[in-house]
């Protein structure tokens, strides 16, 4: 054991991580859901914002001390799901929000898609300091739940993002799936160009059941790489071999 750390508040409420990623220096990048009561440090965030919020620690590559650690969240439930480093030591973070003041910066969706009562996925890419955002933006539509639950990240910076939505109007770009398969939610994968300005593309993934995206890589030929699960009969396939029926009957 290289090390081992206890890492959380002082106080009553819960923390928890949901997801690691480490750089070429051996330094850990952490996030998950907090209750509150961090000591944080070059901070984007030093304040925490209510209900949950998602945290970011990146912790030395000793284990000894944390580099920063920051909230991320608004004044709803906000929790962090997924992250992923770039070779510039530069954090990438996606989740849900509640927050309808979600921190956002240069996003290319700046305001909550979603009602009060549906969640919006986010993504977020730090500094690599952890005292700012290269650009933080809500993800989703207006009628039904999106959420973030994995992130990869290529050579260029692009951001790959794969979660769930249940809206019927998930903002696609050069879609391999351009409509919802009609189920009760399907997958999604959005790919940022490295600004966050504008998608490289964005698709929904699935069939007429139930379809989630949990995982995502991206290889050094630019390749994206999905794992999920779904209930889907007509989940797309290519090409539509029988390998898939023997994989669904393992279910």
């Amino acid at each position: 054991m290289v090390y081992s750390t206890y890492f959380g508040n002082s106080g009553t409420t819960d923390d928890w991580g949901a997801a690691i990623a480490v750089d070429s220096t051996g330094a850990a990048y952490v996030t998950g859901v907090t209750g509150g009561g961090l000591t944080t440090l070059s901070a984007a965030q030093a304040s925490y914002g209510g209900s949950v919020d998602g945290f970011v620690t990146k912790i030395n590559a000793a284990g000894s001390a944390p580099v920063y650690t920051t909230y991320l969240g608004g004044n709803g439930s906000d929790e962090a799901f997924g992250i992923a480093v770039d070779s510039s030591g530069l954090a990438y973070v996606t989740g849900r929000t509640y927050s309808s003041n979600f921190p956002t910066s240069n996003a290319k969706q700046s305001a909550k898609a979603a009602p009060t009562y549906y969640y919006d996925a986010f993504v977020t890419k730090y500094l690599a300091n952890g005292s700012g955002y290269t650009y933080s933006t809500y993800l989703g539509g207006a009628s039904g739940d999106t959420e973030g639950h994995g992130i990869a990240v290529d050579g260029l910076g692009s951001a790959y993002v794969v979660g769930l939505t249940s809206t019927s109007d998930f903002p696609v770009q050069n879609a391999a799936q351009p409509a919802s398969g009609l189920g009760y939610h399907d997958a999604f994968v959005t790919a940022y160009t490295p600004s966050g300005a504008t998608f490289l593309y964005s698709t929904y993934l699935g069939g007429s059941g139930q379809d989630d995206g949990y995982s995502i890589a991206s290889d050094s030929a630019g390749n994206i790489v999905v794992g999920g699960d779904t209930s889907s009969l007509n989940f797309p396939v290519s090409p539509p071999a029988r390998g898939m029926r023997q994989l669904r009957c393992l279910e």
